[in-house]
């Protein structure tokens, strides 16, 4: 059965190839976990050492190392770039283009984002040319959004719009509820 040892034979190398080629694979699936793993640390350094820097009044060291983080759609990096351009930290204030990265971080469920546009569109920015960002239905959609994730100030701002009726209809119960 010269003709069955060679079918052996040639099945044997393919299984062997096959193993080579899992094997190849499976070690450069390791190395791309390694690099995706290393890539994330990374960036969370890079995301630490942002913060940092716009906690100490940086803002402008803290803008350079958040920017390619936000592009990255990091919702922290988003949010924290909306409120340098909300408040004019580091940056020409752009109420508009704050709304943008704060929307984009409430969007990634970023619960302090989905509060903070609650309050701006209730509020509006505290400057009188924003008043045109005063939007209570928005408003109302974003802190129920916030308040059902479980923030406290968005359930208070909430149970307030109920009780005066300001954005909804007065709810009493609803207002209780929050």
């Amino acid at each position: 059965m010269p003709g069955e040892e060679q079918k052996i034979r040639a099945l044997s190398q393919m299984a062997v190839r096959f193993k080579n080629v899992w094997m190849r694979c499976g070690i450069w699936g390791f190395a791309a976990a390694i690099v995706v793993v290393c890539g994330a640390s990374s960036a969370m350094a890079d995301l630490a050492q942002g913060r940092a820097a716009y906690l100490a009044g940086n803002h402008r060291q803290a803008l350079r190392q958040l920017e390619p983080l936000a592009s990255a759609g990091d919702a922290e990096a988003q949010l924290l770039i909306g409120s340098l351009y909300l408040h004019g930290q580091g940056v020409r204030r752009d109420p508009t283009r704050a709304i943008t990265y704060i929307t984009t971080a409430a969007q990634h469920g970023r619960v302090e984002a989905q509060t903070l546009l609650g309050f701006i569109y209730y509020y509006g920015t505290g400057y009188a040319p924003d008043d045109k960002l005063r939007d209570f239905s928005k408003s109302v959609e974003w802190l129920t959004q916030a308040a059902n994730n479980g923030d406290s100030f968005a359930q208070y701002l909430l149970s307030q719009l109920y009780e005066t009726g300001v954005g909804v209809s007065p709810d009493r119960a609803k207002a209780v509820e929050w």
